[in-house]
């Protein structure tokens, strides 16, 4: 009996204790507290139970900052601490301390408000592998990282919202982690969104100083950066390292952050985000951001970005990016809309930029539409630029070295080099099609420097009418020929695409150089008709015309030529004077007019021409020969979609001839 008293003893107390184990702890705002694990996992050198690993679950549901305080006070390494409700700061000593290894979470995304007077968590040393999921911080405020600051490696945040956190002193307005790079190595940041969050100086949303960090599948929108406490200003979502990073930014969103600088000693930089030794950019998103240089990256040292798409970002400097580093890659990425002053996707200085397998879509730069380069080196694989507008250098001005391969310029245009505007030591074209360019001077390139071009097509570029001058041999006698030659100068100077004041060669030959317009139909109008004379390699048009039904005494005759695929219209007039000529009186010039000429319908060469004239009744019977019934829809047909000639010929033809007979009414 006694020994089966003692077994029913043991028994009892070993009930006991694991019954005790269970009870529930002290109550945190009516909120249980209890144990979450009862499995044990075995130390397999020692063979015995890891006490870490039998965590407890702590809830709580609302209250202050200090009472989630008291829970990671009571809580050890590796237990939950899961919150629901809102919780808020009691005064700007309440920010949470955290210092030992916890799961921070919530079921239904509770709520940190810092009120606006204090900071939200602070991670120490002890509290690497810290996981912090499900939950938004709002009205964060701090010197620095207003929501989250992290002394500590391999966090994680996963899943939270962060908006209208600001710091007061320095960069990561929500986020933030040690300066120490090592320190807080190992950061994961991902499926999280971050608004309106603000900082001085740097990193409006988050400061990711240290080394390895992830950033993954996050949005970004509408954070800020700014320089009023003396310091130049950058990155306004997202500060990345500082060197050595070794990061990697994927699949994240970042939607009108901006960078703002009142002090133009101290422009802003990274209206997004930046570029530090190491970091790899992919598979994101820029819409709308904005810094001085960079209006979503810039570049402070060698990485990449990859498979990212920027819309209608802006800068002073490189509306999407801006760079000056030794190396920096951009590749499979799209740019549409971006605009800058200079450079109005990429602004590169010094080092070697290449782009690899990209697309410029109607961007915009006062030099530079797609991009500008500044004394580096400029690499273009595979890429294509198309619509994109600038003052000079509608897709690329460049003054450094440029080699471009394998790539498409459709529809750019500028003022001087519809494409390309070079003033630069070498650029060499390999297997590149320019077409539907257009420019003042050089429709698809201004060349100022060596250019070397390779098995490369050009087709209809358009380059201005520069002038359009005419000479006569009047006075004549009526029934005499009246000669009258035409000369059409232009912006293109070689192959009617290019204006070169260096040096060129394609496909290792010297082209023939030359501003003439060749084989250009000049349209003549006199009284008696409209007639039509090619040029000739030198330029020239002559037209001989029988007097013979023209007027005696002086008038107007109006030379131009009509806008086309290749040229934009250009126009002008002058005077001639018929004379009497006794021999003539008695022939009916109407009748041998038409004798000679033949009816309009016929277009004949008139018998006594020395040059291939065509005669037709009116400009209206020319243009309809054409297949146009009016001279502003022959000019439309013959513009480019982005091109700048659109009515304005028609519109100056229309206001100078808008008093003389006949001609105002083909207009």
């Amino acid at each position: 009996m006694k020994l089966n008293f003692n077994l029913y003893i043991s028994f009892v107390l070993i009930v006991s204790l694991v019954l005790m184990g269970g009870v529930a702890a002290s109550d945190f705002n009516g909120a249980d507290v209890g144990l979450l694990s009862t499995d044990c996992s075995f130390n397999h050198t020692e063979g015995v139970c890891d006490s870490e690993l039998l965590s407890k679950t702590y809830s709580i549901d609302g209250g202050k900052f200090s009472d989630v305080q008291n829970v990671v006070d009571k809580a050890k390494s590796g237990d939950t601490i899961r919150l629901s409700g809102k919780f808020t700061a009691s005064n700007g000593k309440s920010q949470i301390k955290i210092d030992k290894r916890l799961t921070i979470t919530s079921a239904s995304t509770a709520t940190f408000d810092g009120k606006g007077v204090s900071g939200i968590l602070n991670l120490k040393s002890d509290a690497k592998g810290t996981v912090i999921s499900n939950l938004k911080f709002v009205n964060g405020y701090a010197s620095v990282a207003s929501a989250i600051y992290i002394d500590v490696k391999d966090i994680t945040i996963k899943n939270c919202v962060f908006e209208d956190n600001r710091g007061s002193d320095n960069g990561g307005g929500a986020v933030a982690t040690s300066w120490d790079q090592n320190t807080a190595s190992g950061l994961t940041i991902r499926d999280s969104v971050f608004r309106r969050n603000v900082a001085p100086a740097s990193s409006g949303a988050v400061a990711a100083f240290s080394t390895n960090f992830k950033i993954i599948n996050c949005v970004f929108e509408d954070n800020a950066a700014f320089n009023n406490v003396g310091r130049t200003a950058y990155e306004g979502a997202l500060q990345v390292g500082m060197s050595n990073t070794y990061g990697l930014v994927s699949g994240c969103t970042f939607k009108n952050n901006y960078v703002i600088s009142d002090d133009k000693s101290k422009p802003s930089y990274g209206g997004a985000t930046g570029i530090r030794t190491g970091t790899v950019m992919e598979n994101c998103y820029f819409e709308g951001n904005h810094a001085d240089k960079g209006g979503a990256i810039y570049f402070f040292s060698q990485g990449t970005v990859n498979n990212c798409k920027f819309v209608d970002n802006t800068a002073t400097y490189g509306g999407a990016i801006y760079t000056d580093v030794i190396i920096s890659n951009i590749q499979d990425c799209i740019f549409n809309d971006n605009s800058a002053d200079y450079g109005g996707v990429i602004y590169a200085t010094k080092g070697q930029l290449s782009v690899f397998n990209s697309n410029f879509d109607k961007c915009f730069g006062g030099n530079g539409g797609a991009v500008y380069s500044l004394n580096s080196e400029l690499n273009i694989f595979n890429s294509n630029f198309t619509g994109n507008v600038a003052d000079n250098g509608g897709a690329i001005h460049t003054n450094g070295e440029v080699n471009v391969f394998n790539s498409n310029f459709l529809d750019n245009g500028a003022g001087y080099g519809g494409a390309i505007f070079s003033n630069c030591e070498e650029l060499e074209i390999n297997n590149t099609i320019f077409k539907n360019n257009y420019a003042l001077n050089g429709s698809a390139i201004y060349n100022n420097c060596i250019l070397n071009i390779y098995e490369s097509f050009f087709e209809d570029n358009k380059a201005n009418s520069y002038n359009i001058t005419s000479s006569n041999n009047a006075p004549v006698k009526k029934g005499e020929d009246l000669i009258i030659t035409v000369k059409l100068l232009v912006g293109d100077n070689v192959v009617d695409a290019i204006y070169n004041q260096g040096n060129i060669t394609i496909d290792d030959d010297m082209p023939k150089q030359s501003s003439l317009a060749i084989n250009q139909e000049i349209v003549l109008i006199l009284d008696n008709g409209t007639y039509i004379v090619k040029t000739n390699d030198e330029g020239i048009a002559e037209f001989t015309i029988d007097s013979s039904d023209l007027d005696i005494g002086n008038f107007t005759y109006f030379f131009m030529y009509i806008d086309s695929e290749l040229y934009s219209g250009i126009d002008d007039n002058d005077t001639v004077e018929i004379l009497e000529n006794p021999a003539q009186k008695n022939v009916n010039s109407k009748n041998k007019n038409e004798d000679l000429l033949g009816s309009s319908d016929d277009n004949k060469i008139s018998k006594s021409s020395k040059s291939k004239t065509k005669k037709y009744a009116d400009l209206k019977d020319y243009l309809k020969s054409k297949g146009y019934s009016s001279f502003r829809d022959l000019i439309i047909d013959n513009s480019h979609k982005y091109s700048p000639y659109i009515d304005k010929d028609y519109n100056n033809l229309k206001e100078k001839y808008k008093d003389d007979k006949g001609i105002d009414d083909y207009l």
